[in-house]
């Protein structure tokens, strides 16, 4: 992946334009410019009780309100309110903080997946840009993650839950691809990182991972039967 193609961009144009769209992705989707005066309204509120209790001592926090068992995984929470925590900052700034760091990671991965599977440093470019911005940006007080169907537009300031799943399953996907078909050493240890952090930060996207892996390896050995223990390997490993 470090060879450069004819009429490809260098490595240095690579990164020059990876910088500027992470610097970007930062100010723009991370939310340093949206004050968003509606912050804690809609799934917020349950979000921020969840915050709250995490906050209060209650590392494996149950729903916003007693008996009420918790519908997302902790793994936003646990990050908001140890932000919060460590840095003395109200609950609104945290989640401001993380949205903010996590903004170029989008980019970031979307990059290195399509270098990951072959694709040219123009082509990469290309593709963490349309990723991270393509959804087009609703900046109206009444928007909610569910307006859009692309990632850019939930990763939009403030960070959701499903916001962190959707970065994490092509990564692990991809590591797993790396693992069996470049017998990539690492890849099956980080996929199930991937997928681990997946159940921590929604676990109901995290449920499509298992089918979608198991598809894709099901194919791979079909065509490739020399794999298959490579295969087998890399989907252990994970679980």
């Amino acid at each position: 992946m470090t060879e450069t193609r004819a009429g490809d961009v260098t490595t240095r144009t690579a990164r020059v334009v990876m910088v500027a769209l992470c610097v970007t992705a930062l100010i723009v989707q991370g939310g340093l410019l949206q004050p968003k005066t509606w912050f804690w309204t809609g799934d917020m509120i349950y979000h921020h009780a969840v915050m709250a209790e995490i906050q209060a001592g209650e590392l494996l926090p149950g729903g916003p309100y007693p008996g009420l068992p918790a519908f997302y995984s902790p793994l936003l929470h646990w990050m908001a309110a140890g932000v919060g925590l460590l840095a003395r900052i109200e609950l609104t700034e945290a989640m401001r903080a993380v949205s903010v760091v996590f903004a170029p990671l989008l980019p970031l991965g979307s990059y290195w997946v399509a270098r990951s599977l072959g694709l040219a440093r123009s082509a990469s470019l290309v593709a963490a840009i349309l990723a991270t911005f393509a959804g087009g940006w609703k900046t109206t007080e009444d928007r909610v993650w569910v307006d859009s169907l692309f990632v850019g537009q939930h990763n939009f300031f403030p960070t959701f839950p499903r916001d962190i799943a959707f970065l994490l399953l092509p990564l692990g996907l991809v590591c797993v691809y790396r693992a069996v078909a470049q017998n990539w050493k690492p890849g099956a240890w980080l996929a199930g990182l991937a997928f681990a952090l997946m159940v921590l930060a929604h676990t109901q996207t995290a449920v499509f991972a298992a089918p979608l892996l198991g598809l894709y390896l099901a194919l791979l050995v079909a065509m490739r039967r020399e794999l298959i223990w490579s295969a087998v390997h890399a989907s252990v490993v994970p679980v």
